[in-house]
């Protein structure tokens, strides 16, 4: 076995050995004084001075994160590197100096690890070796690496891995040997062992210990995340992995550090100063140490970064908010198991992450440095009077924040505020201000008469005795208060804006929309007029439009509606805050309709948590966006995640409000939905009958809401095998649709949808594919060809086509709908699985068995993902491959999906169902597929 990790030519040893004493010189000194020391080398050393020079410029570069793209800065890296050898990695027996390797355990981007153990006889010593990677030994990289080892030699502190020893390999490349750390990172570490919150704010407490030595030796991490951040098997904190740290006290007078292309630091955990180039502090730390806590306590990040863009990253780190601990613990795929993880249930952990700790975890990541915690300790000292219950700095800290973003964003109004708050304390303009506010107040009841004279005598209409015993329906007194409009009260504009409003939202609630209309138009044109652009006024008439062009199948103008009266409501401070709930909730259910389902559950549930702290968990407000969370989580394949919203939900309006609300309904139908798709038909078909029987007495029979309950409902008696029910309640809805939705309407094509997918379950497979046809004719009018609703009718024709005999054509459809559903809805979605599932049939039917493994086995594998646990779209894959199986002789792999599949679907439908009864089949005709070949 050699000795060294492979022959160096001397010259090339010596020249290295020359660079390194120098560079390690070098950058002791201040930039100035280094630069000249270069240019004071002589003529013949001209190849150094260029390396020297480079290493020097990249190390105090003050450009930004991404101001090179990767192939410049991997050039550059090549380029100064050009003279190094190649070298083979180190085996187990070779020693660098006294320490003999052991075996590689890690690798990154700047050296590899190495376990070893001192081999001098002198004493007995385990230790960690890095050594600088020969694809990285570059003059940057390796005058970071020289720099991790001066710094680790001047901090000494427990929490900090100890500097043994360090050298120049026969290569010469450097190497250092560091404190080795049995054990994992710090957030593994937890999990494994289950700690409780209160034990992960300990280990945070030692992290920030350590961090607070470093900051007062001058040293700043930079690169601060749970995989430099261990925890041994004796439950010892241990700092890792200086090698992006900075030395503050090596700055330019005046200055403090800034970023530099080429830092390998880890973008997930960086702060908006490291992304945008700006000045490097103590703060930059804490903001990674917040991260690093986030994740510890909610076991999710605040936002995942991908690929190296400069926008992504600036979206992602500069520009997005946290969002609230508990928001983002709820918005995980796996509550139960991070609470189990923590020690604890989902419903007392949600509580937990709530107040004290996400005010202190706020704080630590304000994007603006200055609004951050000053120091670690700082930090630490706020956990630990949480823990001891007393007041948090955060809790002031916060309140001061929304006031100055409060400030910033009316900044005349404010000096306004404060001018009048002084010539009040004067007495300057007493009189004065005493006359402006008895015009405003007079104006302000002038304007809540002429409201209320104006609806006494709409409503007088009611009066028996001047109906005279007719029964007056309130459409009648709607139109009769439109009308009245039409002429009254152009000389009280912000009367008249207030009553359009009013008229306006009534119609729509009323399904007349093209009344509705114009009277909120004019209300936005008002109010933008009387009270200004940005005003809550204006802002609730752009509410009310866009629920107008939500019932009217305008989704995106909906969206701009909404986002642009949430932009209002959020610059309008604590006053506003209600209603930027609501708006938030708003822009959520838009979202879900356009099919963003993720993006859509992500601001429901920042929504659920500003209801939490505005009214509370036991709230109607707190229930109707904890519906709207159930149905993106049904829309998710989260369906036990929905239904505990759900119910939740329900008992809270059934409590609050009469037993024939129509927010009642609503819950129930977001429960019913989730059931039916977990196999429940019975008490879905219970729930979803109790909705359309409150619709029904709310609205009468020719309402959309009606519409909606008669095909979930419909969608219930399927599930349950009872077609011939059924099919009347789809042909109750078709006829409503036809009679209630203009021609061309998204909605009208979700009937048809319906009415073919019931075709289809009855066997009329030629009336099926005719009804997905028109279907994705219909939304490509509404929505366009490249859309997820076309997607959804292509994937049902292709399933339709195969029970046709046209696998062909069949299989051109399914995969037109996978290729849009993986752009529009993403790899790991439930859509990408089942569009999946049908090409695989559809190549199955064709004789194409390799094309349908291809697809078949990914189905399988993705359904087990995006799918909960034992899920009947699971079974329906699993029946899908196993056909495959037998086509191509392999029966045990045919019995083990049939096995699984037979279990789960008379664990979810009951033994009596025929899905059940066609798992048992012999599946004799594998060109046609029968039941359990259902379409989306």
């Amino acid at each position: 076995m050699p000795d060294s990790p492979g022959a160096a030519d001397p010259a090339h040893e010596a020249n290295w050995a020359r660079f390194s004493a120098l560079l390690d010189r070098l950058l002791e000194l201040d930039p100035d004084s280094a630069a000249a020391e270069v240019a004071r080398l002589p003529v013949e050393d001209e190849s150094l001075r260029k390396k020297l020079a480079a290493a020097l410029a990249a190390a105090w570069s003050e450009s930004g994160l991404f101001a090179r793209s990767a192939v410049e800065s991997w050039s550059t890296l090549l380029a100064a590197s050009e003279e190094r050898l190649a070298v083979p990695a180190l085996a187990p027996g070779v020693r660098l100096g006294v320490w003999e390797i052991e075996e590689e355990i890690g690798r990154g981007g700047m050296g590899t690890v190495f376990a070893v153990h001192r081999a001098d006889g002198v004493y007995e010593q385990r230790a960690a070796l890095k050594l600088l990677a020969a694809s990285a030994d570059a003059p940057a990289t390796r005058a970071r690496f020289l720099q991790e080892r001066q710094i680790l030699a001047r901090l000494e502190h427990p929490a900090i891995a100890h500097l043994f020893d360090g050298g120049v390999a026969p290569d010469g490349r450097p190497w250092l040997v560091i404190e080795r750390v049995d054990g994992a990172p710090i957030t593994t570490y937890a999990d494994s062992r289950r700690l409780s919150i209160e034990q992960r704010l300990a280990l945070i407490q030692e992290v920030l210990a350590a961090v607070d030595y470093a900051h007062r030796n001058l040293v700043v991490h930079r690169d601060l995340k749970p995989a430099n951040i261990w925890v041994s098997d004796e439950g010892a904190v241990k700092l890792l992995d200086f090698g992006i740290a900075k030395l503050l006290a090596d700055e330019r007078e005046g200055e403090s550090a800034r970023t530099h292309a080429g830092v390998t630091l880890t973008p997930q955990y960086a702060a908006p100063e490291q992304v945008t180039g700006g000045v490097i502090t103590t703060a930059t730390d804490v903001y990674s140490l917040g991260l690093v806590l986030y994740e510890l306590l909610a076991g999710a990040r605040p936002y995942r970064v991908t690929g190296d863009s400069v926008l992504v990253l600036e979206r992602a780190i500069v520009a997005t908010e946290a969002p609230p601990l508990a928001a983002a613990y709820r918005s995980s795929a796996s509550l139960a198991a991070i609470a189990d993880a923590r020690s604890t249930t989902p419903e007392r952990l949600a509580r937990r992450l709530s107040g004290d700790l996400d005010a202190i975890v706020q704080q630590a990541l304000a994007k603006d440095p200055a609004a951050r915690y000053s120091s670690a300790t700082a930090l630490a000292r706020d956990l630990a009077d949480h823990l001891a219950g007393r007041p948090i700095q955060a809790r002031a800290a916060s309140r001061s924040r929304r006031l100055r973003k409060f400030v910033r964003r009316h900044r005349v109004g404010f000096a306004a505020s404060v001018a009048l708050a002084v010539a009040l304390v004067g007495g300057l303009v007493a009189s004065g201000l005493a006359l402006v506010q008895s015009r405003a107040r007079l104006a302000e009841a002038q304007r809540a008469e002429a409201i209320r004279g104006f609806l006494l005598q709409l409503f007088a209409e009611v009066d028996p005795e001047r109906s005279l015993g007719r029964e007056v329906a309130l459409r009648e007194v709607v139109d009769r208060g439109a009308k009245r409009l039409r002429g009254e009260l152009r000389d009280q504009p912000r009367t008249r804006a207030e009553l359009l409003l009013t008229m306006g939202t009534l119609y729509q609630k009323l399904a007349r929309y093209d009344d509705a209309q114009p009277l909120l138009e004019e209300a936005l044109a008002l109010s933008r007029s009387e009270y200004g652009a940005t005003s809550a006024e204006a802002a609730r008439a752009l509410v009310a439009l866009g629920d107008l062009a939500y019932w009217r199948d305008n989704y995106d103008e909906a969206l701009t509606r909404q986002r642009a009266a949430l932009a209002i409501f959020d610059a309008g401070g604590p006053l506003l805050a209600a209603e930027a709930a609501s708006a938030r909730f708003n822009v959520g259910t838009v979202l879900r309709l356009l099919g963003h389902h993720d993006e859509a559950l992500a601001e429901e549930l920042a929504a659920l948590e500003l209801e939490r702290e505005l009214h509370g968990e036991s709230s109607l407000e707190f229930a109707a966006v904890a519906t709207g969370a159930a149905l993106s989580l049904h829309n998710l394949a989260r369906d036990e995640e929905a239904i505990a919203y759900a119910v939740e939900a329900l008992a809270i309006r059934r409590e609050k409000l009469p037993a024939d609300h129509p927010a009642i309904a609503d819950t129930l139908e977001a429960l019913g939905l989730s059931r039916i798709s977990l196999g429940d038909s019975t008490r879905a078909t219970r729930e979803l009958e109790e909705c359309l029987a409150i619709r029904r007495r709310v609205y009468g029979d020719q309402h959309p809401e009606v519409l909606e309950a008669l095909n979930d409902l419909a969608s219930a008696l399927e599930a349950g095998a009872r077609f011939e029910d059924a099919l009347a309640l789809r042909r109750e809805a078709m006829s409503l649709a036809q009679r209630i939705l203009p021609a061309g309407s998204d909605s009208l094509g979700i009937q048809v949808n319906n009415f073919a997918v019931l075709s289809f379950r009855l066997g009329n497979f030629a009336d099926a594919a005719g009804g997905f046809r028109a279907a994705a004719a219909s939304w490509r009018a509404s929505a366009g060809e490249h859309s997820l609703r076309v997607a959804f009718a292509r994937n049902n024709l292709g399933m339709a086509l195969v029970a046709l005999g046209q696998a062909r054509a069949a299989s051109v459809e399914a995969a037109a709908a996978l290729a849009i559903r993986r752009e529009l809805a993403g790899e790991e979605t439930a859509e990408v699985a089942q569009s999946l599932r049908v090409l695989g049939v559809a190549r199955l039917a064709l004789g194409d068995y390799a094309g349908a493994r291809s697809a078949l086995d990914p189905c399988v594998q993705l359904s087990r993902t995006v799918y909960s646990e034992r899920h009947p779209r699971l079974a329906e894959a699993l029946v899908s491959r196993a056909k495959l199986s037998v086509a191509t002789g392999d029966t045990a792999g045919a019995r083990r999906d049939l096995a699984e599949a037979l279990s789960i679907r008379t664990e979810k439908l009951g033994a009596d169902h025929p899905l059940v009864a066609a798992a048992r089949s012999d599946l004799e005709k594998l060109s046609r597929p029968r039941q359990g070949e259902s379409p989306d």
